[in-house]
């Protein structure tokens, strides 16, 4: 069928906008980039409908990006992935490998020079973006990939697969790799989110102790300094001689490097001594009639008494070399300035300290002064000596961020512009500034070891699942494989091959049914070749007697056609049985009828006598069928129960009718072993509520079980007793069997379980009787209990609710049910049947020994039939070519011609609701394949007597 040309677009459109909310919620990673999620509902409409559809879902999904991350490169390349991976997948055979080609040809390199070419991203944010992309995508493939493999995701898309069904093995990796690798990826982006923003916090909070442990360096060394100076001041007297000023001056320098120049000045402003004691040109510095008075330095601690230190400025006298003048008076007895002793301070030795403090290594150092002038700079913060820097990028983000580290692009000779940490502090005393920075790299580069390591990590997890995928695909297929093998053989009518029955790498379940496949496949093997020989003998037959009569008159050679035509037919039947037997793996009601039908007509002597050999044979096959055919019952009612699908049809139930009927079914089995059955239930005891037929399943499970674990000459006793509160009733199967331990109590109602291997080979059983009895107890709100011990018999109670129920509406009196009953001489049968060998079955039937029939393959033709010679019965199948046969039903039933004509459907489809389905199409009664000739022969007999209301 067509796809629905809509159905892309508008799928593309829902999973385009569901991708754009998606991608407003992103999770940063590492180098200040994030990732997003919105991008595999794309990729999963890429994936059902193709590029287009899926670039038209990318664009929508990703049109916000660009206002977001402020670049148009992951638009355009997420927006290119669907167009290339729709193209490429059916080239490359398969969409990771698509994906893969598409980013190692055009999508890294298209983001590369997007990102290093046309923008100016700092490092290491640009790298990051480049690596993010592909890191991106395999995560949303992650994502898409198992979604579009799933049912409900093929639902949600409404598409069809025409690929092939996956292996095991794939399976397994979808489930459980991916989603291994995916559980990695997450955990370790959130992890290595959380890593880096500790790792940042502690960074920043180190830059910021050290940049504040720097502005107490640069104080300290200020103040060591300014306290040398204060020392010479107080050592120097009001009248000392200026050869011992000069003297106390030269050892002040010596011993504190950080003086460029030490000089001493009278009251008027004129050097009187000077260390060093020439200039840089040799001439003395001293008594040569040069003054300072003019200068901020001399005049201001002259006028106050007190210690002063100037702004900073570059030197002249020796060299241009940035300084800073502290001064102070010496006073005389009256606390008058008499002299002036002066340090210039070289303030690019602040930073030339060797070795650097451990603050330095790695950083880089700003020194503003208190107008914001550059005092001194290392690393990527060197600028011009005082050259003005408040309108630099890095001062105005740190008056912004006040004492919080913060992040500026600098430009770096490595990497071009890259991004740095800044702290700032201020110096105390003087109120200069100190700018710290440090590479963001050298903390994100734990970051980036960090997802390294964990991305190879996640790949070798991914291998791991692919070879333990392998490993349990190989296990658990391997058993299947040799069933699938035995089937297959069984379908080209060979001897299937022996299942192994013991598997050390399969489960016991497998084991069990691969025993019981090739068991139920010999048996149909061997059913199989001896009608193949009975056709050949009977063909064989058919050519002796056409020698004989060729040459008798029209009528015989009539006769003798008509026998050839059977002969024909019945071959027909035996390939349409092969062909069956192909599909036995999931089409096993019908070929059952087929078994079950003919044991049924053998058996009733039909075709002739059977000698006791033969008898003994064809009652085998039928014990074989009717086995199967509880097992596939037994599994389809556990199946229906867990489902929630099994309804139970309540009814006036009596009680010690059902109890008797139950017993009947034992009463043989019972005999053969010589065991005592007993059986107790009061004469007053009311109908209850309940479905008769799943209480009878109930106890002929219970009893069986009984009859089938106690030795012989055992006893079985079944009691029924009433409790009044709660109002209850009790059912006792009691025997005096091999009891159950403890341990096996434990397991004893688990589906396929049974207590004890060796006598589960000795009396057979699947495991699912007393799973669906309990269950079957449980739906009538019930319950089973055990009392046993290991040699002391077993005591299995079934408790059920002793409630009234609406009388049934009266029956009409019971008919025959046994295969004797044969319809009237003359009954015109029409049989609605696709399948041969049922027709066969119908017609050699002896309830049908005496009719005239009609046949038809499917309903056009049974409708036909019925118009053009009214029948007296129509036996309709339900699934046929063409036109099926409950559609055959309505068109018969709204034909006043043929309204009121007996209808009994026949099908394979044995739910409930297929009954509900038959009878609202108008049949006059349900029967489900395989058909048993007692019920065939109640219903003819109720169609056939009963009118039909059109």
């Amino acid at each position: 069928m067509p796809r629905n040309r809509v159905m892309p677009w508008l799928c593309s459109l829902v999973a385009g906008m569901a991708g754009l909310g998606i991608n407003q919620f992103g999770l940063p990673i590492f180098g200040g980039t994030e990732l997003i999620f919105g991008g595999w509902l794309p990729l999963l409409v890429t994936y059902a409908f193709g590029g287009l559809p899926g670039t038209l879902a990318a664009v929508i999904a990703f049109g916000l990006t660009p206002l977001s991350w402020g670049h148009p490169w992951g638009l355009l390349c997420f927006g290119l992935e669907p167009l290339f991976v729709g193209w490429l997948t059916p080239l490359l055979r398969g969409r990771l490998r698509a994906s893969a080609a598409y980013w190692l040809c055009v999508g890294i390199p298209l983001v590369a020079v997007g990102i290093f070419a046309l923008s100016d991203f700092p490092f290491p944010s640009n790298w990051a973006i480049v690596l993010k992309y592909p890191a991106n995508s395999l995560l949303m493939i992650m994502l898409a990939v198992p979604v579009y493999h799933s049912p409900w995701g093929r639902r949600w898309l409404g598409t069809i697969s025409n690929e092939p069904a996956l292996p095991l093995q794939r399976v397994l990796f979808q489930r459980f790799g991916v989603i291994v690798a995916l559980s990695i990826a997450v955990l370790a982006i959130v992890v290595g989110r959380d890593f880096d923003q500790t790792l940042r916090r502690v960074a920043e909070a180190a830059l910021t102790r050290d940049a504040k442990e720097a502005a107490r360096d640069i104080a300290n060394d200020l103040g060591a300094h300014q306290r040398a100076l204060a020392l010479a001041v107080r050592q120097t007297g009001a009248n000392a001689a200026p050869e011992e000023i000069a003297q106390r001056l030269e050892t002040v320098r010596r011993e504190f490097g950080g003086f460029l120049t030490l000089l001493a000045a009278d009251a008027h402003g004129e050097i009187i001594a000077a260390a060093p004691a020439t200039s840089a040109t040799g001439e003395p510095i001293a008594n040569r009639g040069v003054f300072i008075a003019d200068r901020a330095y001399f005049r201001e601690p002259m006028a106050s008494g007190r210690p002063f230190m100037s702004e900073v400025f570059q030197g002249r006298g020796f060299g241009g070399d940035l300084i800073v003048a502290v001064s102070e008076p010496v006073l005389d007895a009256r606390g008058q300035p008499t002299l002036l002793l002066e340090g210039s301070l070289k303030l690019n030795a602040l930073l030339d300290i060797k070795p650097p403090p451990g603050y330095l290594r790695g950083r880089s150092l700003l020194l503003l002064d208190r107008t914001g002038r550059a005092v001194a700079g290392n690393g990527v913060l060197v600028h011009p000596a005082l050259t003005d820097l408040t309108g630099d990028p890095v001062v105005q983000a740190g008056q912004r961020a006040g004492e919080a580290a913060y992040t500026v692009d600098l430009a770096s000779a490595a990497h071009g512009r890259e991004r740095y940490v800044v702290a700032h502090a201020i110096v105390p005393g003087c109120g200069w500034q100190v700018y710290l920075t440090e590479p963001i790299w050298s903390t994100q580069r734990l970051i980036a070891a960090y997802y390294l390591a964990t991305f190879v990590a996640a790949g070798i997890a991914v291998g791991l699942a692919l070879v333990l995928a392998r490993i349990t695909a190989a296990d658990v297929t391997g058993p299947l494989n040799r069933l699938v093998t035995s089937i297959q053989a069984l379908a080209r009518q060979e001897t299937a091959a022996p299942f192994p029955l013991e598997i050390s790498s399969a489960s016991r379940e497998l084991a069990e049914l691969g025993l019981a496949a090739h068991e139920a496949a010999l048996l149909l093997s061997r059913a199989n070749r001896e009608l193949a020989i009975s056709l050949h003998e009977q063909s064989k037959t058919h050519q002796q007697l056409r020698q004989v009569l060729l040459h008798l008159d029209d009528k015989v050679r009539q006769r003798t056609e008509q026998l050839e035509e059977a002969r024909q037919q019945a071959e027909s039947a035996n390939r349409a049985k092969s062909e069956f037997i192909a599909s036995t793996s999931h089409e096993l009601r019908t070929p059952l009828n087929v078994i079950l039908g003919m044991s049924e007509v053998l058996l009733e002597r039909t075709l002739g006598e059977l000698n006791p050999r033969q008898h003994e044979s064809v009652a085998a096959i039928e014990e074989s069928g009717r086995h199967l055919l509880a097992l596939i019952n037994d599994i389809l009612d556990l199946s229906k129960i867990e489902a929630g699908k099994l309804e139970l049809d309540i009814q006036e139930t009596d009680v010690r009718g059902t109890c008797e009927a139950s017993l009947r079914f034992v009463r043989n089995a019972a005999q053969r072993k010589q065991h005592t059955l007993e059986f107790a239930c009061p004469a007053d005891l009311p109908p209850i509520a309940a479905d008769s037929r799943r209480l009878k399943q109930i106890l002929v499970n219970l009893l069986s079980n009984a009859v089938k674990f106690t030795p012989d000459g055992g006893r079985v006793r079944f009691e029924v007793v009433p409790h009044t509160a709660p109002a209850e009733v009790h059912f006792r199967v009691s025997d005096t069997g091999i009891g159950i331990t403890p341990e096996q109590q434990a397991r004893l109602f688990q589906p396929f379980q049974q207590i004890d291997g060796a006598l589960n080979r000795r009396h057979g059983g699947t495991g699912l009787g007393l799973v669906l009895a309990r269950r079957m107890a449980e739906l009538h709100g019930g319950r089973i209990t055990l009392e046993s011990a290991a040699g002391q018999g077993s005591c299995f109670s079934v408790i059920l609710p002793m409630r009234a129920a609406e009388r049934p509406a009266p029956r009409a009196p019971a008919l025959a049910s046994s295969p004797a009953y044969a319809a009237p001489a003359g009954t015109h049968v029409l049989i609605a049947e696709d399948n041969d060998t049922n027709v066969l079955i119908y017609q050699r039937s002896p309830i049908f020994a005496a009719c005239r029939f009609t046949l038809a393959r499917n309903g056009e033709e049974a409708i036909a039939a019925a118009l053009a010679d009214r029948p007296d019965l129509i036996l309709m199948d339900v699934q046929m070519p063409g036109m099926d046969g409950l559609t055959a039903t309505r068109r018969l039933r709204a034909d006043p011609r043929t309204a009121d004509i007996p209808i009994i459907t026949v099908t394979a489809l044995a739910m409930l609701e297929d009954r509900t389905r038959c009878l609202e199409a108008g049949a006059t009664s349900y029967l489900s394949k395989p058909v048993n000739l007692r019920e065939l022969a109640r219903h003819v007999a109720e169609a056939l007597i009963r009118p039909v209301k059109p």
